[in-house]
């Protein structure tokens, strides 16, 4: 993902510098004034900072195509309660927005594995 925003950047703004800084922690490098910007997918609720919506994004489910919800091109969230899956652990960042999307459905996700 980063990459493509990057490269859309530099295309619309060739003769701005931009660095990329690694770092698990973007929101203090931004606070601190290491960083003019940072990406995450979770704003944090701070006041000195003011967060902008750089696309949208949509979870899915992967199926097996020979699985019955392979035929459909919905499947409700309290759905996903009975089905076995597998998930990116509880601290990833994805992981947290599914759980929080989830939540108001009532639905609490249990990986297999």
């Amino acid at each position: 993902m980063l990459n493509f925003v990057v490269g859309e950047y530099h295309e619309k703004y060739p003769d701005v510098s931009l660095s990329v800084l690694g770092s698990t922690d973007g929101v203090d490098q931004v606070l601190k004034g290491d960083a003019d910007f940072g990406i995450t997918m979770s704003p944090p609720p701070d006041d000195r900072l003011i967060a902008v919506p750089l696309y949208q994004d949509e979870l899915v489910v992967v199926t097996a195509a020979n699985q019955p919800e392979a035929q459909r091109s919905r499947i409700a969230l309290e759905e996903l309660r009975h089905m076995r899956m597998v998930m990116l652990t509880k601290d990833h960042e994805c992981r947290i927005r599914a759980d929080e999307s989830l939540s108001g459905a009532w639905v609490q996700l249990g990986a297999a594995h």
